[in-house]
């Protein structure tokens, strides 16, 4: 059935009886869904007819049920079906058992519900009904595209099934008749078709270099793709492939495939090479198309040889290494150099960097001309290189595609002296830690012009410098007598003292050309100190913490011989990135009590590693120990995000929204506040992400909520799906983020019409629909509506577009054109983000009603008098006359051979006309009948029967003499006259005669 209203018409074949005697007829139609759309009924008569209108979701096979009992005396029966005019079914010769069960066959068709089907190609198909309660009586039919019934089954304690091979395309019918049992039935109608590779054999071969296969409704899919065939001989190929579905789509199914050869001749040692893949894939989508979408798109890919030029890869900044040297015969790299880059433009700094142990520091800069500056700091005294420049900006050797560039930058005049002082005293020998030293390049230290480096040995009894090459006086004092009295020392070559350099003397000349290291024996100590050394208790070398969390640490001072504590000041300094200094403190270790801290982390950023430097200070009995270090990650603390949506994530278009987010310690669950959260939203219709600062609520910590115009931002945009991104970042947290879902749906819209107009013909008419937004129960302006305007045989007639005026819309139909009939009004409503609807007029242009009116409807003249009538033809449906009308009159006898004559009515212009012609016109007396017909276009014909009788007219002989005496043999003369009596007027008579 087409979309739109349809007639139907059953003509029945044995009408014979009457009252109770006649047969009775039953008539329902269904949709394709079972849905019963409209029923008659009644005792057998020429046809019965009903309509039924197919709305835009119906159109499909429908179902026409006719049901009969024989009440009649003719045991056959016999039906035609039409509809709108069209012959689709008939069957004749019927008979039945069923006799006057009227009220059993209304019972019955309660409980018959046809479903219909569409089959455009031969498949096995099973209809299992399954029911509830079990035990009622159900027959299942089965019917094919000619309403013949090819299969019933019937079951009251299991499922009823049918199998049948549906082998003819159009529509079939299933048909459930619940006929005893339980007076309530709930069921489920399950069809199984089938067919497809997991049911079915398929076989075939070609010369494609490809085949595939999915399943009809999983997602399983495998194909072979053939990408070279090498053979020494000559032979030609086809691809053999076979699908073996058993029958059934239970069992296991295997699938094959072969390179076919024919071979006229090959010779030992030929070969043949195959190379194929064999590529499964998840099958999605509805059409064939789509299922094997992929599997068509790989081998497109791999058959098709891809061409690849690759540009050189460009870097927008370039990377430059800066490694630092000494000025020794063999540069050796300097560690710590700072590396300042300036541009040489601006003269400004730019970035900064220090050289790891191998001299290297690495810089990411654009692509300008810079200056290097390098300062090395050592025992307080600053070296300084500054010579070299380089610009970047010249594309001729640094374009994009140059990614990096090494700088070499020697320090000149300048190397590394070491001098390990030792207390030879004692085995093993033990540094001399803090003795104070100066080193000074002219005769007496005082000089103006005197280069003076001083400083103190470290820990290990080490003085490492870098200094320039020359000639240098060295004193040494450990012992720190005041005033001053320095050392006698001597230098060695080795640290056994075997290889004297220099000395022994209190004041050593000697220069300095390359790097070097010397071994310092000091004759004025004498002593020996006991070696300490820090020991962490119970506490691990890494702590891993997250920021606020308290760590702590517990280090006690010991006798490296003995490991008996030692009592002594603990000194802890906390660095971080660029041995940045956070924090620093100190506290005692006594004997049995060792020192312990306990640091909370909110001092520090998290997301950064620390070093903890652990020192101390001892009496002057012993060694100071050497520093241990802890290294401290500060972990930055999780968060949990979550987004709420208000009223919900589903909202209709343009309607409030609001959303939230809550941020809180993924590990406490305290809310946290200050966090920047950024809410992105993509998807729909959007060109590029939107981006909005969300706000925290100043009443709920940890809340962050839109604002009003934020809000309005987000209902306004179009309908559609959109992801929403939270961002949320804070110093110390982990960065994080939610995402969510919302859905703009269209607003809900109702388009109201009148559904169904009768109107009498007119030039023009105007329709209106309302097209309301459910929700808010108002008219939408600005929308865009059209009608469309088809005949009965579906032709379109006229369309245009409404307009909207004072809260409706309009449209004016122009029908000078129209004949009277049925049509169909289309009308279509839309507007962006509003729901689309779609409404149907039934519209029927009658003729206009008219009635006539006659003055009367028998007229009695003598012959030869005017016959003279008034007629009044009048519109019904304006009360108004009908003027320049068609007219026509037919004077005819009664009798055979009687004279008949026509003519037309005279219109009075007002809806009045006047039947007026003599009776001589006819020439003969007797009766007559007046058949009038009135018409005009677009208004109903009229038509009367007047009758009419001619008679003679009336006459009198008049003699001149009534009475006269007169002998016989004599004449007489008499006048006789002949006169009509209506006007007393003398007339001559056809025929006078005497007897």
């Amino acid at each position: 059935m087409t979309q739109g209203l349809h007639t139907i018409r059953v003509y029945v074949d044995d009408t014979s009886g009457t009252g109770w005697g006649k047969d009775d007829i039953f008539i329902k139609v269904y949709n394709r869904d079972g849905v019963l759309k409209n029923e008659t009924s009644g005792q057998a008569q020429t046809y019965f007819e009903l309509t039924v209108e197919t709305g835009a979701d119906e159109v499909d096979y429908w179902t026409i049920l006719v049901t009969y009992d024989d009440d009649g005396t003719v045991s056959d029966q016999g039906f035609k079906i039409y509809v709108d005019g069209n012959l689709i079914y008939e069957i004749h010769h019927l008979t039945t058992s069923i006799h006057d069960k009227e009220e059993w066959i209304r019972e019955t068709l309660k409980v018959i519900r046809p479903y219909t089907f569409s089959i455009e190609e031969s498949v096995l198909t099973k209809f299992v009904l399954d029911k509830n309660p079990t035990g009622s009586s159900v027959y299942l039919y089965l019917y094919d595209p000619n309403a013949q019934e090819i299969a019933r089954n019937e079951s009251d304690t299991v499922k009823v099934s049918i199998e049948e091979t549906l082998d003819s395309p159009g529509g079939w019918v299933t048909v459930i008749e619940h006929y005893r049992g339980s007076s309530t039935l709930s069921y489920t109608l399950e069809t199984i078709f089938k067919l497809g590779p997991e049911f079915n054999d398929y076989y075939d071969y070609n010369n494609t270099d490809a085949v595939a296969f999915a399943h009809t409704n999983k997602s399983r899919g495998i194909g072979f793709i053939l990408l070279d065939l090498q053979k020494d001989f000559s032979a030609s190929t086809s691809l053999v492939w076979v699908n073996e579905g058993n029958n059934s789509a239970t069992s296991d199914d295997y699938i094959y495939w072969a390179i076919n050869m024919s071979v006229t001749s090959i010779n030992p040692g030929d070969t043949c090479t195959l190379n194929y893949v064999v590529y499964p894939w998840n099958v999605s989508g509805t059409t064939h198309m789509d299922r094997f979408a992929d599997f068509n798109i790989t081998r497109y890919e791999l058959k098709q040889n891809l061409q690849v030029t690759r540009q050189a890869t460009e870097r927008f900044r370039i990377e430059v290494q800066v490694t630092v040297y000494d000025d020794n015969t063999t540069p050796e790299p300097i560690p710590d150099a700072n590396i300042t880059v300036i541009d040489t433009a601006t003269s400004t700094i730019v970035d900064w960097a220090l050289t790891d142990s191998q001299g290297i520091a690495k810089l990411n800069l654009e692509r300008k001309s810079y200056n290097f500056r390098v300062v090395l700091t050592s025992a307080k005294k600053q070296y300084i290189n500054e010579t070299v420049s380089k610009d970047y900006s010249d594309s001729t050797y640094y374009s994009y595609s140059v990614h990096s560039d090494a700088i070499t930058i020697r320090m000149y005049n300048l190397v590394k002296l070491t001098i390990k002082a030792l207390n030879n005293n004692t085995s093993p020998s033990q540094p001399i830690q803090s003795a104070y030293y100066r080193l000074y390049n002219t005769t007496n230290y005082n000089d103006p012009d005197s280069w003076l480096i001083e400083g103190y040995t470290n820990l290990t009894g080490a003085i490492s410098i870098y200094i320039p090459q020359d000639n240098w006086n060295l004193e040494f004092n450990a012992t720190k007598t005041t005033p001053e009295d320095w050392d006698e020392i001597a230098l060695y070559n080795d640290s056994a003292f075997t290889q004297l350099f220099k000395g022994p003397a209190r004041k050593i000349n000697f220069d300095v050309v390359e790097t070097v290291t010397y071994y310092l024996y000091d004759k004025d100590v004498s002593y020996s100190k006991t070696p300490t050394e820090l020991r962490l208790v119970n506490t691990p070398s890494v702590i891993e913490k997250y920021w606020l969390e308290n760590f702590s640490f517990t280090v006690k001072i010991v006798e490296s011989e003995t490991e008996n504590e030692v009592n002594g000041t603990i000194h802890w300094y906390i660095f971080g990135t660029g041995n940045v200094l956070w924090d620093s403190g100190s506290g005692d270790s006594r004997i049995n009590n060792p020192y312990t801290l306990t640091y909370n982390t909110s001092s520090l950023d998290a997301g950064a590693t620390y070093t903890i430097l652990i020192n101390a200070t001892l009496t002057t009995d012993y060694l100071l120990p050497s520093p241990i270090t802890i290294t401290l990650s500060v972990l930055k603390r999780p968060i949990y995000v979550s987004m709420n949506f208000e009223p919900g994530s589903i909202i209709f278009w343009n309607e409030s929204l609001s959303i939230s987010v809550s941020v809180t310690d993924r590990f406490s669950s305290d809310p946290i506040s200050g966090a920047n959260v950024t809410l992105k939203v993509l998807g729909g219709n959007l060109n590029a992400p939107l981006s909005f600062q969300l706000d925290e609520d100043p009443n709920n910590k940890g809340i962050y909520r839109t604002s009003s115009a934020q809000e309005d931002i987000l209902t306004s945009l179009n309908v559609g799906v959109y992801t929403v991104i939270a961002d949320v970042g804070l110093k110390n947290y982990e960065s994080a983020e939610e995402t969510d879902i919302y859905t703009l749906q269209e607003r809900p819209t109702d388009l109201i019409v009148i559904s169904y107009i009768v109107i009498p013909w007119v030039d023009s008419y105007n329709i209106s629909a309302d097209y309301k937004d459910t929700r808010l129960s108002r008219i939408i302006a600005g929308a865009s509506l059209e009608y469309r305007m088809y005949d009965a045989n579906g032709y379109l007639v006229s369309s245009d577009s409404m307009s909207y005026l004072e809260g409706t819309y309009l449209a004016e139909l122009n029908l000078t054109g129209l004949k009277e009939g049925t049509y169909q009004i289309e009308i279509t409503a839309d507007k962006d983000n509003y729901e689309s609807k779609l409404a149907f007029i039934t519209f029927i242009v009658r003729e206009h009603l008219t009635e006539l009116t006659v003055e009367t409807t028998k007229v009695t003249v003598y012959y030869g008098e005017q016959v003279t009538v008034s007629l009044e033809y009048k519109d019904l449906d304006f009360l108004e006359g009908i003027a320049n009308a068609e007219t026509n009159f037919d004077v005819l006898g009664v009798e055979e051979g009687m004279p008949s004559i026509s003519g037309s009515l005279f219109d009075l212009g007002n809806g009045t006309y006047l039947l007026n012609f003599s009776t001589t016109a006819l020439g003969c007396l007797g009766s007559y009948i007046i058949d009038v017909t009135l018409d005009k276009t677009h208004y109903s014909a009229q038509h009367v029967l007047i009758y009419l009788v001619i008679k003679e007219i009336p006459t009198v002989a008049i003699p001149s003499k009534l009475s006269e005496e007169l002998e016989w043999g004599l004449s007489i003369s008499i006048d006789i006259y002949l006169n009509e009596t209506l006007s007393n007027t003398r007339i001559e008579a056809d025929l006078a005669y005497f007897e």
